[in-house]
């Protein structure tokens, strides 16, 4: 009959439909088949025909009787052997047979274990479950899962423990989770989750049991999951936060996190209102505190669970009040840097905490503001550019509610935060407001490099014009000051927004972009003008160093002057405010200092701007020389007659005080002296040239942007705005100067400057030289020892100037130093050196 022609195969089908009274007969059969299929396996006919055979057997076992007999059989063992081999061959259209063979004997109770257990090696097999989940008889195994797992009927404690490995393994494959639980639902599983909750065999572990049920209510199975679960929800949703809770305290707390937070995101509210009843809740916010102070895997699946309880306003007020509230809070902060473009939950829970009026005095109370910024300043080297953002939020929020002063104990972390915002295009904004706030502390505004300090100083003096229009201007190249004069004059206030220049006896611009031709001639404008105010004939600013820098000339008395100092002031302004080089614009670093507002640094500024009367008349009188003219070598000061008065060689003398010319210099007032006469040389004697200036720059540049710009811009910084920064080259300058000191003070000077950035070895040398460089062109140093604390600097009028240095124990201190005594003051310098 099986072996035999297809009339008869068509045959034995037909008698499988044949009524319930010819049943016995096929009965009969079962031993032959069994027997022919066990014998004739690995025969080639046999191989052919194995699929017609099991189907014969499926056939016969959709009987439950008949699947019994089956069950019973002495060689069922053999026979699902056979099944299970066949399923791994992978032959299509046996196997698909041999499934359903297996899937019938779920029926006896004699073998429906084992037929679990294989099935739970075949779901192991992420093609092997694809091939179960997609074949017909899938629902069917649902109906026994579900029966099984709810104890219902002729079950038997190995048919839960085996049905449960088999739920535990098919979940493990996320790819085909949904399938499964689809499966389960339709085999009307109302009440799924609460009894494998309530059944799962303690030998398998809780740890199991979360990390299955955790699958079930996690995305993208839990809503659908838990939506079917029409009967006992509320039971299971009390036992599982109980569970879960308790387990935060256990080894596997940070799984027990997890779980509890994906359960929190199901939108149906039956585990809130369980976790808000009784004193569930505050023993979960205990455990989880606790229970997270152990590593980051645990810190960070309490983050994920605490972000799940914000999204409810009766959650969060309780949070707020819970005794472990602040605890919670110093265990975000202080494990802030953990926090990763998978893991950024630590930087959403704290920016809501901040934004919350409930939660917010926690987040800044105490040193928590500077742990969070430094914690932000190496997040901010994150690769990541969501987690930049995320700490750049955060930033913004705790800046926000903090008072400026709490930044003056965080200067390690402010070093490396403010480069780093100034380097990112989304903190632009942020850093903008900073800045405002940091003008009050210099060591922090020197961490801010200058093309940010530019853009900031053009934001702000855009902010104060009327309308967004710039000023036209039509002048002439070989009459600019005249045509300018005019031009300028009575300026408008929305010259604030800046010029746009175009030469009328320019012919050679035809042929380009009218954009194009505008930005050119406004560059070429600014040198042109530049060039006529630094002319020598015009008697405006003088050079007493040999060109390297320009100050103001005394002799610019008259009314001409006045107004074309004016006019150069508002050429000052108009270059701050579209960042163009001025590159003749040499003016002395004391000029810039007043420019700014700042105090100027008489003696220290006079051996700049006029090195041979410093030598000659202040360095003389500080350095006693006068001693060495006595008989004896022992000439007193007063034997020279000097008198609080300035003789500046062309007949007239200016008492530099009240009475000053009845007052003579003594050792003990020379220092007052020689200040008072730098003093007078480079500002009293020049103050209406200067207020001139000032009135022209003060045109573009209000008294509030004038205040910021003294706090926000050093002299030099000013002087690189102007004449634009040239790039030094270190082995060139090193070339060019020469060593008097110890080959190991000069070796860590010169490493000191390789460390340095290009804007800090142009203050070096203006503070060395009294120049920066524009072309890159340097002049050389006299490196010599000293036994003082602080480096200084001996002008040298005839050569190059001197820099004594002490030894530093290392580069990077020779470097702070050298930066402190370029912009400090020499007492915070001296106190720093102390410390």
């Amino acid at each position: 009959l099986f072996c035999g022609s297809r009339e008869a195969r068509n045959q034995s089908v037909l008698a499988m439909t044949m009524p319930n009274r010819k049943r016995q007969r096929n009965y009969e059969l079962i031993e032959p088949l069994v027997e022919r299929l066990l014998t004739c396996h690995g025969e080639e006919l046999a191989e052919k025909d194995n699929a017609l055979r099991l189907n014969h057997l499926v056939h016969f076992t959709d009987d439950p009787n008949l699947a019994e007999t089956l069950a019973n059989h002495g060689k069922v063992k053999q026979l699902t052997e056979l099944c299970w081999r066949t399923v791994g061959a992978e032959m299509l259209t046996a196997h698909h047979e041999a499934i359903s063979l297996l899937v019938n004997l779920l029926v006896p109770q004699g073998t429906r274990s084992s037929i679990f257990h294989g099935f739970v090696l075949m779901v192991q097999q992420e093609e092997s479950c694809r091939t179960l989940l997609s074949h017909e008889d899938m629902p069917v195994v649902a109906h026994h899962l579900v029966k099984a797992i709810g104890k219902c009927g002729n079950v038997e404690e190995r048919d839960v423990l085996q049905a449960c490995n088999l739920v535990a393994a098919a979940m493990e494959n996320e790819k085909d989770r949904m399938d499964f639980c689809e499966a389960i639902i339709q085999a009307e599983g109302v009440s799924f989750l609460y009894h494998f909750f309530e059944n799962w065999p303690d030998q398998f572990g809780t740890a199991a049991l979360i990390r299955t049920l955790d699958r079930f209510l996690s995305s993208p199975v839990d809503e659908r999951m838990w939506n079917a679960q029409a009967e006992s929800r509320r039971e299971f949703a009390s036992d599982w936060l109980k569970l879960l809770t308790r387990e935060l305290l256990q080894p596997d707390g940070a799984l027990c996190a997890r779980a509890l937070g994906n359960t929190l995101q199901l939108r149906e509210g039956t585990f809130f209102q369980v976790l808000m009843q009784g004193k569930l809740f505050d023993h979960l916010i205990t455990n989880l505190v606790v229970g997270s102070k152990q590593g980051k895997d645990r810190i960070c699946a309490a983050m994920f669970t605490t972000r799940q309880l914000l999204g409810r306003s009766d959650v969060l007020k309780r949070l707020a009040s819970h005794p472990r509230f602040e605890p919670l809070v110093s265990l975000a902060i202080s494990n802030l840097q953990l926090a990763t473009e998978e893991e950024d939950d630590l930087l959403q829970v704290l920016t809501f905490f901040l934004q919350n009026d409930t939660t917010k005095r926690a987040v800044v109370s105490g040193s928590n503001p500077m742990q969070i910024i430094d914690a932000i300043s190496h997040l901010l080297d994150s690769p990541s550019q969501h987690v930049q953002e995320l700490s750049l939020e955060l930033l913004t929020q705790i800046l926000h509610y903090i008072e400026p002063g709490v930044l003056s104990g965080a200067s390690e972390a402010m070093t490396r935060l403010l480069p780093r915002l100034c380097g990112l295009d989304q903190a632009t904004d942020l850093m903008r407001r900073l800045l405002s706030s940091l003008q009050w502390w210099p060591q922090y505004v020197q961490l801010v490099p200058l093309h940010f300090k530019r853009r900031w100083l053009a934001d702000q003096l855009h902010s104060q014009a009327q309308q967004p229009t710039p000023v036209h201007l039509q002048v002439q190249k070989d009459d600019l000051l005249g045509s300018l004069c005019n031009k300028l004059k009575d300026c408008p206030d929305n010259l604030r927004w800046g010029i746009d220049v175009s030469f009328t006896d320019d012919e050679d611009d035809e042929d380009m972009e009218e954009e194009d031709v505008s930005t050119k001639d406004r560059k070429e404008f600014f040198r042109l003008a530049a060039n006529e105010f630094m002319y020598a004939d015009l008697e405006l600013f003088k050079s007493k160093d040999g060109g390297r820098s320009f100050h103001l000339s005394p002799n610019a008395t008259e009314k001409d002057h006045v107004e074309q100092l004016e006019l150069c002031g508002k050429l000052i302004g108009l270059a701050l405010l579209h960042g163009e080089p001025v590159p003749s614009m040499k003016l002395s670093k004391p000029l810039r200092r007043m420019l700014l507002g700042a105090p100027l640094r008489p003696l220290e500024d006079m051996a700049s701007v006029d090195p041979a009367f410093y030598d000659s008349k202040v360095a003389y009188i500080l350095e006693g020389r006068y001693e060495e003219e006595g008989e004896e070598g022992s000439k007193e000061l007063s034997a020279l007659n000097l008198t609080f008065v300035d003789d500046a060689g062309e007949g007239e003398k200016v008492e530099l005080c009240l009475g000053g010319a009845d007052r003579y210099v003594n050792e003990e007032n020379k220092m007052q002296y020689l200040d008072l006469l730098c003093h007078h040389r480079l500002m009293d004697s020049v103050r209406d040239q200067v207020e001139a200036v000032l009135n022209g720059l003060h045109t573009l540049v209000p008294a509030d942007v004038q205040t910021q710009l003294q706090r926000v811009f050093t002299a030099t910084e000013l002087g690189l705005c102007l004449c634009g920064e040239g790039t030094i080259d270190v082995s060139e300058w090193k070339g060019k100067s020469e060593q008097k000191t110890s080959p190991e003070i000069w070796d860590t000077f010169w490493r000191a400057v390789e460390a340095m950035s290009n804007e800090q070895r142009q203050g070096l040398l203006e503070f060395t030289t009294g120049a920066f460089t524009v072309q890159g062109d340097v002049e050389g140093l006299i490196l010599a020892p000293t036994d003082g604390l602080l480096p200084e600097v001996v002008p040298g009028a005839d050569g190059s100037p001197t820099l004594k240095l002490p030894g530093y124990g290392s580069v990077e201190q020779m470097r702070q130093a050298l930066l402190r005594s370029c912009s400090g003051s020499d007492a915070e310098l001296a106190t720093n050196l102390w410390k």
